[in-house]
């Protein structure tokens, strides 16, 4: 009867237990039935209290220590733990309409770990887990909380006729400290998503609770998101593009375009910038805005630049073969790709491969990731100064624009952010700023490429500002490399 009552309890909450737990229960059923009926046979050998003794110490091993489902630092549920409770809770509730899951996230806790050290830290997180939890009270008793992180708190609640931005405000207010002994503010902000049915699975959502809280996360003035409408619709494009990139390689679909550089006095090209273009099966073009970004944050993105690279590569090798007058082509690197630690021997390895002269490379990076001032970065950016290629500041401007950056990284060309450039037909801040910034990099003996130039009145500024570079749809739009061949190289 107790194996018939402990089989029922364990399959009612198989969810709650876990596999492990129901396996280990299921096993030791098992090898307790086969002690004792080996006990009837043998009654002269005695191993049952072997047995029980053994049932103890695997059941501790596995309770305690090797399916841990509760946090050290706060009592709560951990991440598994918390998982498994609103799996039980959705099994055997009657509805769970109205109900949501809330990703909470502390946002600046890092500061507070790096203010106050590693075991004070916990002390306050344990603080904020619990007003956390007793301002939920206010909304409902009904809820399930769990600490899945080390900055990042779970809620399964209903709604009940509250608004998200309610709860979430009231629980922003019991963020900061009232012990004399602790000076900080903590941020609260929250992702939700709706349980829509009783067969819904709580690792996705709170995937994608998670998705909604990266679009507010730091943000002054918004501290929840929902995901619903375009969120929603966000998030279902990433995934469809992540299930592409990999098969888009394989099938060999991202195409190299180039956008050719001019001279501002001569108007002729002296180089040109690089460019990717996303070309499905169906031939219909998929813009970068839609996948670069997505691929940065995925990691994607170093697969897709080294690629780029090499297809520049080879055709550099095959207009030196056939004796055409090449010009240097400028490669967009991420900032991501200059934080790793085999960037370098992985270009080394491509232009080595096709024999092409360093000088003909130009290493484009973002404003921004100079900005980062992250050590590997200025080391790898270093190193291939070293190694001859040109180092290409694009999209100056855009950012905070660091001056020091021009005193600590190795830049040998500016590139103005072509967002200056809009209306400076009836602006003269536009003109202002240009202007500014070009006598500045020719003090510092930096030559300038304006980008983003498409009309008359813009080309004729910057060249009466004596700007050496010109780049932009006035002159030509990016274009296939095979049309960069025909057109220019060999016009």
């Amino acid at each position: 009867l107790l194996y018939i009552g402990v089989g029922l309890n364990a399959k009612s909450n198989y969810v709650f237990l876990g596999k492990v737990r129901v396996r280990t229960l299921i096993g030791l059923m098992v090898f307790d039935i086969t002690v004792i009926l080996y006990q009837f046979i043998n009654r002269y050998i005695l191993v049952t209290g072997l047995a029980i003794a053994f049932n103890i110490v695997i059941l501790i091993i596995i309770f305690y220590f090797v399916d841990v489902i509760f946090d050290e630092v706060t009592g709560l549920k951990n991440k598994e733990g918390f998982k498994r409770s609103c799996s039980e809770y959705i099994k055997k509730a009657r509805s769970v309409d109205g109900y949501y899951i809330f990703k909470l996230e502390i946002y600046n806790l890092k500061v507070i770990n790096e203010k106050y050290g590693y075991e004070e830290s916990n002390e306050i997180i344990n603080f904020l887990s619990k007003r956390i939890e007793t301002s939920l009270k206010d909304f409902t008793n009904d809820y399930i909380i769990g600490r899945i992180g080390g900055d990042d708190f779970a809620i399964m609640a209903p709604y009940d006729g509250v608004s998200h931005p309610d709860m979430v405000c009231n629980l922003q207010t019991v963020m900061g400290s009232d012990d004399p002994k602790y000076d900080y503010v903590a941020y609260l902000y929250a992702g939700a998503c709706e349980i829509k049915d009783k067969k819904s699975d709580v690792t996705t959502i709170l995937d994608n609770a998670d998705y909604a809280l990266g679009y507010i996360r730091g943000k002054y003035n918004n501290h929840i998101a929902v995901y619903e409408g375009r969120i929603q619709e966000d998030d279902k494009n990433t995934k469809e593009i992540e299930q592409r990139e990999r098969q888009a390689i394989e099938n060999d679909e991202f195409a190299l375009y180039l956008q050719p550089i001019y001279d501002t006095k001569t108007q002729r090209v002296v180089s040109a910038e690089a460019l990717v273009r996303w070309i499905p099966e169906d031939g219909k073009i998929i813009s970068p805005g839609a996948f670069i970004p997505i691929f940065e944050k995925n990691g994607f993105i170093t697969k897709l630049d080294l690629l780029i690279f090499s297809k520049v590569c080879r055709n550099l090798r095959k207009w030196l073969d056939e004796g055409l007058n090449v010009v240097p082509v400028s490669v967009n690197f991420s900032r991501i790709d200059m934080m790793s630690n085999n960037i370098i021997m992985d270009i080394m390895s491509i232009i080595n491969a096709h024999r092409i002269p360093h000088e003909l490379i130009k290493i484009e990076i973002t404003e921004s990731a100079f900005n980062d001032n992250d050590d590997r970065t200025i080391e790898n950016m270093k190193t291939l100064h070293d190694e001859g290629f040109k180092i290409m500041m694009d999209d100056f401007g855009s950012g905070y624009s660091n001056l020091n950056m021009f005193r600590e990284m190795p830049i040998d060309i500016v590139k103005i952010d072509m967002v200056f450039l809009k209306n400076i037909e009836i602006s003269d801040n536009g003109k202002i700023v240009v202007k500014s910034v070009v006598e500045m990099t020719k003090k510092l003996g930096l030559p300038v490429v304006v980008e983003g130039v498409e009309t008359d009145e813009q080309y004729d500024f910057i060249n009466n500002i004596d700007c050496e570079m010109t780049q932009g749809y006035l002159f030509s739009k990016p274009i296939p490399a095979g049309d960069f061949e025909k057109n220019i190289l060999r016009g």
